[in-house]
């Protein structure tokens, strides 16, 4: 089986689909792309065996069919890609290397060697490499480096600022996080260095969204952060949701009507997942299903991974318990509104003028930016919070309808 086809042909083709021949330049670019700066977490060895074995085989192209060239001309292409490929050999040995997931607990009680004031869309454009997501709602990625360390990159469930954690080796971790910079072509001013603590950090922390030099809580603070949440935002529940029947209604208040929940109560909350229709599931749908948690207390309705209903609802209890942050992120209610009108477009870029209104905070005055969003591959400028969302939504329903949006609206 053929795993890394599709990936790479899509990369591919995305990268081409404005021009207009699929000249010896173009393969010498692709060529360069995928040897200096590989689809995704692959490395090129891994690419060049999906590109040959799928053009060897008459592997069938992945939705959807390009329409500027024929299937014909791409697969001829991509003939010439794979030639391309040997001629440059030896490939360079690239300067960070995916690790497996399994190596996350050596992150356990390793403070943070440095803070990057940079998003995680951002992160994984400069790399080419993709975040995972963890149940504790944050995201994460492990890379070997060729010096033989071990870096953690850790952020937030808002996916800013990211955390850098270096084990695997002795001495210094500065020229680690300095061969990262280099790679991910950073800025030094966008990097802090950060002293060790009495406290021992750990990566848990950042992906639950606590400061990991920090210790943990106090329990008794649980109740106050429901308290303040509960004042701060009028369209929360003032009474408990006592009931798996007035969870229902919410829930079916939250989501699209006629959407059925399996509901299981825990101590704080009510963990829900939906339901799928016979077509949905024949579709895939339940692969990595997910769940919400409703807060029995507030209302508020946070999404979360697709482990089971009975350990979802222990680490919200916990959470909870413990004053710490929940894992996960809130859909209910949503706290801004966004709306972007196109400003200007070409082959290259689209830019947006964007404006966002604090739903939460209904006295707060709406705020206004412009967000440039490169195309190919995918960057935006600026590099906050509110143009990742824009340009991650933007890109979506580019993905679905071909064309990029003229305008749009959307709470998040």
């Amino acid at each position: 089986m053929n795993k890394n086809w599709d990936e790479v042909v899509g990369a591919i083709y995305y990268r081409i689909q404005f021009e207009r021949e699929l000249s010896d330049e173009v393969v010498d670019w692709i060529t360069r792309a995928l040897v200096h700066n590989p689809c995704r977490n692959l490395t090129p060895p891994q690419e060049y065996d999906a590109i040959a074995r799928g053009v060897l085989f008459n592997e069938p192209f992945p939705p959807p069919i390009p329409t500027r060239h024929t299937a014909k001309e791409l697969r001829n292409f991509l003939s010439k890609v794979v030639r391309r490929m040997d001629e440059v050999r030896p490939w360079p040995e690239l300067a960070a290397t995916s690790v497996p997931d399994s190596e996350l607990p050596r992150f356990s009680s390793i403070s943070p060697a440095a803070r990057i004031e940079i998003t995680v869309d951002e992160f994984q454009s400069r790399l080419s490499r993709v975040f995972g997501h963890h149940p504790k709602g944050g995201t994460y990625l492990l890379l070997g480096l060729r010096t033989g360390a071990l870096l953690g990159l850790f952020a937030p469930p808002d996916r800013q600022p990211v955390y850098v954690m270096v084990t695997g080796t002795y001495g210094s971790d500065e020229p680690h996080v300095r061969e990262l910079v280099s790679a991910a072509n950073l800025a030094p001013s966008r990097v802090t260095r950060l002293n060790p603590t009495g406290h021992k950090g750990d990566y848990r922390c950042v992906l639950e969204g606590r400061d990991p030099q920090q210790p943990p809580a106090p329990p008794w603070l649980a109740e106050v952060n429901d308290s303040i949440s509960a004042a701060s935002d009028p369209r929360l529940q003032r009474a408990p949701v006592t009931s798996r029947e007035e969870a229902q209604a919410l829930l079916e208040n939250v989501f699209e009507r006629g959407r059925e929940f399996q509901v299981m109560e825990c101590k704080h909350g009510w963990v829900a997942q939906a339901i799928l229709t016979d077509e949905e599931i024949s579709q895939g749908a339940g692969l990595g299903l997910g769940h919400y948690v409703l807060n029995k207390r507030t209302g508020a309705v946070t999404a979360h991974a697709s482990l089971s209903s009975t350990m979802i609802g222990e680490q919200f209890d916990a959470a909870i318990e413990a004053g710490e942050r929940v894992a996960g992120y809130q859909v209910y209610p949503p706290l801004r509104r966004i709306h972007l009108q196109r400003a200007a477009e070409d082959s290259r870029s689209i830019s947006y003028r964007v404006e966002v209104v604090r739903l939460d905070q209904p006295g707060e005055r709406m705020t206004t930016q412009q967000v440039k969003i490169t195309k190919n591959p995918i960057s935006y400028n600026p590099t906050d919070n509110i143009s990742s969302v824009v340009a991650a939504w933007a890109e979506m329903r580019h993905r679905t309808t071909g064309i990029w949006p003229m305008e749009g609206t959307f709470d998040r």
